[in-house]
Order: C-alpha cells, then structure tokens, then sequence
C-alpha cells in the first residue's frame, strides 16, 4: 500500500494544490488542506479503481475538502491569496504584469457562487470534461452544464495568465503546475509504478516493469480496441448518447439565458442504458448522484437534420468531448421530430440512425429565483403544461450533490412537500424538464440512447 501511495502522491500532489487554491483556499491553509486531502486517499486507497484516471479521483476528494474547509469558515468568504513568496527580485516589467494577472483572476472567480466557482475551476482552469465534473462534485450532468452555461457569459479576459501570475511567453499556461515546496513530501518514490501500464497512443500501451525503474517496449492493442487509461477497452464497453437539449437557466438578478445544444458522446465504461428511474406520479423521492462517467472518445461525425438544414457535430480532441451545435430559443425545435444519423467512423462501431421527439417548451412561473423558507411547502408552477404524462422537477445542491426527484402530472401546478426542502442557508436549483427518450443501437455499441428534453432551471437560496 505504501509504494501505492507514493506513486499517488507524486503524481497528484501539485494538481491537488492547484485546485485547493483555484477554489479560494487561502494560501496560509493550503499545506493544511492538501494534507487532508491526501489523509482521505490514505484512507480510501482500496477503494480506488486503478483502471481510471487518477485526476478525477483526487479533485472529487479535493472539491469536498475545500467545501468543508468553507463550511468551517462559517460565512466568511474564501478569497484567493498571492502566493507569500514572490519569486526573488522580479523585473518592474514582470512585477506589473504578475499583479495585474492576479487581479484580473482573483475578480473573475469571486465573482462566481462557489458551486460554479468549482465547476468554472475544474472545467475550464483544470482541464477536465462535464462528465468528469459532474462525477467529482457528485451532480448530475445537466447540474454541471447549467453551472458552465450560467458562468459562460461575458468575463475579463485572462490573457494567458493563471491565478498564481505565471505569463509563459505565447500567452499560454504553463504545461504543469510547480511542486508547492510547503506541501509534505514521502520519500523512496519511483519512476513509474510497477507493472502498471499507460497508454503511448490510441493503440498501444506500455508497462512498467516489476522493479519500477523503466517502461517496458511499446505493445499494441488487439484489433478492434483501443488504448484508454492504461487499458485496452473492447467495443462491448462503448456507451453511446445522442440528443437534442435546451437548458433554460436563469442566472441571478437578470433574464433568462438559453443555451439549446444538439450534441452526442460516445464512452469506454460509461453505464449501461436503462430508462431513467422516476418516482410515482405526484409523489417526490429523495435520491443520490451515483452517475459512473466513462473515458470520452471520437465517435465519428454525427448529422442532425434540424429545421434550419442539416448540422454536424464532431469531436473537439483540445476540448475532449464534441463540439455542440448551438440553438437560439428561436431556432431550437420545440414539439418537432429531429432525425440523426452517422455513419460511425471509429474503430470500433458502424453506421447508425433514428428520430428523437422534442417536447414543447415549458417555463417554470413560480418560483422564478430568491430567498425561500424551507419549512413551508413549495408551490411550483409552470407555463406550457400539455397534460402529457408526467414532468420531472428536481431540486439539487450545487456542492452537495443532494437531490430531490418529483414526478408530477403536466397539469401546470405541484407542492414540493416541507419535508423534502432544505433548511438553513443553502443554495440549491430547482429545475423543472420533460425528456423524451428512445434506444440507440449500433454495431460496436455495448448500449446507447438518444434524448430530446426541454428544461427551465433556477436558483434558490432556503433559509
């Protein structure tokens, strides 16, 4: 366990601190924090799956170490600190240009809530993918891209520069976060982990040898597989997803923002395709986020035949996932059929097609945002209410992850019981969607769905 351990540390530990900080750890508790963290991974060394990325696991246990420490600091608000020890006798030139970059970050993340602030840092200053976010900070998806959609308005430009100050020449972050010299150190770690093997590219692999000192020569992947974590992955563990979205999200004190997607994600051990579990009608259910994300891959392009013309999605390798075709509230198909179809050009799956049924557009009227007393029921209404079954209303924590799932008839009106309400100063979303779902199938593809869903989203704040 204690050579696990060492490779974990090293390999993490100035990733951990980065994101302690990026979230408004003051830098005087960052060594604290980072301590914490890696006490956590100590602890929960078993449980870790070594056929994932190492990355994610440790930002999920970072994002609640920080909100922990938050929570410990009662109302107080984490602000980010200037690192104690500027580098020794800077330029003037250099001096202005560090201050100046702090600055412009240090506003830009206190502007944000803390949950988005999370989302904001481990989407777009980390690196990582919705999906990863959304399973580090125990979410659901759409949580996760409401928070990105709502903080995805106009901000000051970082012109290359991180919140430490740090300005490489072309403008661009550094390649790698510095070891903090503060943050504790084990010692005897090695060059790789024994017989632990990495992938050199999307076909082959190769494997640490048994005394950790050297990688063994390349090896490639069988036919048909591809390299992912360290692994070679057959084509029975591809998930694939395809659908049409608008996310309607109302951000604070201002109008509502609509950001409508048509878009598709294909994944290495992502979960099995079943029809989403609801309560019964009328009723509400308290549950919890335990969505399994799975490793991103290209797919192929996918053709959505939209009233507008036809629009292609296809991967983004920068961003890891597929480039969205984005929909005004104008353009966006409400209660249309939108076919799909691509002809799957991987390595491991063939051609696919179907139609996806969108609904009609339905806006939540009460509440529309504020202050709420979470020992009173809640009256939720809606307009476009169509009688069609059931609708889904969710109320969710941004940080938590606590969730509560109704089904109520699409009649316009329903009471979220006291009972399920949060209390005593907590920000949650209150989320009001009706999903239309089929089954996707296509050759290569262990399971697969498709989906065309309207949403309308705001933000609570239960005394």
């Amino acid at each position: 366990m204690s050579a696990d351990f060492t490779q974990i540390y090293e390999d993490g530990v100035a990733y951990v601190w980065n994101c302690l900080r990026r979230f408004g750890v003051p830098e005087r508790d960052l060594p604290d924090k980072v301590h914490d963290v890696f006490v956590v991974v100590h602890r929960r060394l078993d449980d870790y799956d070594e056929a994932r990325p190492l990355l994610p696991w440790l930002g999920g246990i970072s994002v609640r170490v920080a909100a922990e420490h938050r929570r410990l600091q009662g109302k107080r608000e984490l602000t980010m600190e200037a690192p104690e020890t500027p580098d020794p006798q800077p330029s003037p030139e250099a001096a202005v240009s560090s201050q100046e970059a702090k600055a412009i970050v240090q506003a830009a993340l206190q502007r944000l809530e803390q949950g988005r602030r999370m989302v904001f840092v481990l989407h777009e200053l980390q690196g990582h993918t919705i999906p990863e976010v959304a399973e580090m900070m125990e979410i659901p998806l759409n949580t996760a891209d409401a928070a990105a959609a709502m903080d995805s308005g106009p901000t000051p430009d970082l012109n290359g520069a991180d919140e430490a100050g740090m300005i490489t020449p072309d403008g661009s972050p550094p390649d790698s976060a510095p070891r903090p010299d503060s943050a504790p150190r084990p010692d005897g770690a090695a060059l790789c982990k024994p017989n632990v093997s990495v992938c050199v590219d999307i076909g082959n692999y190769k494997t640490c040898n048994a005394a950790g000192t050297a990688y063994l020569s390349p090896q490639p992947c069988p036919d048909y597989q591809r390299c992912e974590s360290g692994a070679c992955v057959k084509a029975a563990d591809v998930v694939g997803t395809v659908y049409v979205h608008m996310q309607i999200a109302k951000k604070p004190m201002t109008s509502d923002l609509y950001q409508g997607l048509a878009n598709a994600r294909f994944e290495y051990g992502g979960v099995s395709w079943v029809p989403p579990s609801t309560p019964a009608p009328e009723t509400c259910t308290a549950v919890s986020s335990n969505a399994k994300v799975g490793v991103l891959f290209d797919g192929g392009v996918v053709t959505f035949n939209l009233p507008g013309g036809a629009t292609n999605v296809s991967y983004d390798p920068a961003k890891k996932s597929y480039a969205s075709a984005t929909l005004s509230d104008s353009q966006f198909p409400y209660g249309k059929t939108v076919s799909f179809s691509s002809p799957g050009e991987s390595l491991v799956h063939g051609p696919f097609s179907g139609s996806i049924s969108v609904p009609t557009k339905r806006m939540l009227t009460t509440p529309t945002g504020g202050t709420i007393s979470g020992k009173l029921p809640l009256q939720v209404t809606w307009s476009g209410a169509a009688n069609d079954g059931q609708v889904e209303l969710e109320l969710l924590g941004v940080v938590s992850g606590q969730r509560v799932l109704c089904a109520p008839n699409d009649d316009g009106v329903f009471t979220i019981p006291a009972a399920y309400l949060p209390q005593g100063g907590v920000s949650a979303f209150l989320e009001l969607r009706k999903v239309n779902y089929g089954k996707l199938t296509a050759k290569g593809l262990n399971s697969g769905w498709y989906s065309g869903s309207v949403a309308h989203l705001v933000e609570l704040y239960f005394q």
